[in-house]
C-alpha cells in the first residue's frame, strides 16, 4: 500500500494512505497571522503553509488532537466542509459544537 505523508505546516499534515486521505490539526492561516491559544497566549505563524485550503485533494476525514488556535484555527473554521468527519478529544468536540462546527463522536 503507498503512503504519501504532505507537511503543511506546524501540526497540519495530510495523510493519503488506502483510498483515504486525513487531514490533522487544519491550520492555514498565513505568514505573521496570530492564533489565539487560550489564556491570553498568542502564536504568530512564521511560514507561509505548503498548501493553502482551497489546494487541498479531497480530504475524508480530519484528526483534531486539541482545540487550540494553531490546531484549529479560523480559517480551517470558515473554508472546510462541515460535514467531514473529525476525530478529536471530547473536550474538542464541545468547543468546536459551540462555535458552530459540526463533529462527529
Amino acid at each position: 500500500m503507498d503512503i504519501t505523508v504532505t507537511f503543511v505546516g506546524n501540526a497540519t499534515t495530510l495523510i493519503s494512505a488506502g483510498g483515504l486521505t486525513l487531514l490533522t490539526d487544519p491550520n492555514f492561516l498565513h505568514r505573521g497571522q496570530r492564533a489565539y491559544l487560550g489564556h491570553g497566549l498568542v502564536s504568530k505563524r512564521l511560514e507561509e503553509p505548503a498548501l493553502r485550503l482551497r489546494e487541498l485533494p479531497p480530504v475524508d476525514a480530519i484528526v483534531l488532537s486539541h482545540m487550540h488556535g494553531d490546531h484549529w484555527d479560523r480559517v480551517a473554521q470558515r473554508g472546510l466542509d462541515h460535514g467531514l468527519p473529525v476525530v478529536t478529544t471530547p473536550h474538542a468536540a464541545t468547543r468546536r459544537d459551540g462555535a458552530g462546527a459540526c463533529s462527529r463522536r
